[in-house]
């Protein structure tokens, strides 16, 4: 199995829930997408079926997971039908529901009813990292916890000091999966040129980013959430300014969700920034 990197303290006291056979039925991972809680739980149901490989070795896993972006009815009665046979090889039968967000409200009510009386040998694990959108019933039966994201330290570490970008490493905000996406995408490093390109009052490079970055139109939200926190992560320098400016993109952004022209849009935001930044 993949090595754990952090959340040190959370495997540990489930660890000793475990080995002090003190588990409840049910427990909520919560914590932002990417940062290993899916993994984790993996781990857990291992540490619970008493196997070194889950993927081989384990006859009593049940895993759910999200399909075009839902979780259906249909899946969580299956899990319905599965939970009340018992463990074939295994004292218990471990259930882990991913992105439990993800259930519609009919999947969450059939959830509910499993929940309500769950045979003694079963436990479900659901991981989420939008707590808010399971239904209060299923929150008040589970046993919740909070998963922080990853030090920078940690994620160098799970890449085993592969040379990664450090603007990647900070935007991830400690989301390894956070760090792929990025990885994968590749306009980090457009986004600096932008941001820097402002803030050293250059405009031939200005606009020689801005139009890269006009060429990113199916990902300009993101993009610009992440100019947004290059300015939130400077707020203790010239905190007016930097509220300013993020303001600033913020409109674009909520103009743009409006279907407001694209090129207005960015044409008029930069032009803002540059005059903000001109100005000083």
């Amino acid at each position: 199995m993949i090595e754990i990197i952090g959340h040190k303290s959370q495997i540990e006291q489930i660890n000793q829930l475990i080995d002090n056979k003190k588990l409840s039925h049910a427990y909520i991972f919560e914590g932002q997408e990417g940062i290993g809680k899916f993994l984790v739980a993996k781990k857990i149901a291992a540490n619970i079926l008493n196997v070194k490989d889950l993927e081989n070795e384990a006859a009593d896993i049940n895993i759910i997971e999200p399909e075009d972006g839902l979780i259906k009815i249909s899946k969580i009665r299956q899990l319905g039908e599965e939970i009340i046979l018992k463990p074939t090889v295994s004292e218990k039968k471990v259930f882990i529901i991913r992105d439990g967000e993800m259930m519609n409200e009919a999947a969450q009510n059939a959830l509910l009813k499993v929940l309500e009386e769950p045979p003694e040998y079963a436990v479900i694990i659901i991981t989420t990292s939008s707590k808010e959108k399971l239904i209060r019933t299923i929150k008040s039966r589970c046993t919740s916890f909070k998963f922080l994201p990853l030090s920078n330290d940690e994620i160098k570490r799970f890449y085993n000091n592969e040379d990664i970008d450090e603007n990647i490493i900070s935007f991830s905000r400690g989301s390894i999966g956070k760090v792929e996406h990025l990885k994968e995408k590749g306009y980090v490093q457009d986004i600096i040129n932008i941001y820097e390109s402002l803030k050293n009052k250059n405009l031939l490079q200005l606009n020689k980013a801005f139009l890269k970055l006009k060429e990113y139109k199916e990902e300009i939200q993101e993009i610009l959430e992440l100019i947004m926190l290059k300015y939130f992560d400077e707020l203790n320098e010239d905190y007016a300014r930097r509220i300013k400016q993020i303001d600033i993109i913020e409109k674009c952004r909520q103009n743009l969700k409006k279907n407001a022209n694209f090129d207005i849009a960015l044409d008029n935001m930069m032009l803002e920034l540059w005059k903000l930044e001109a100005n000083q």
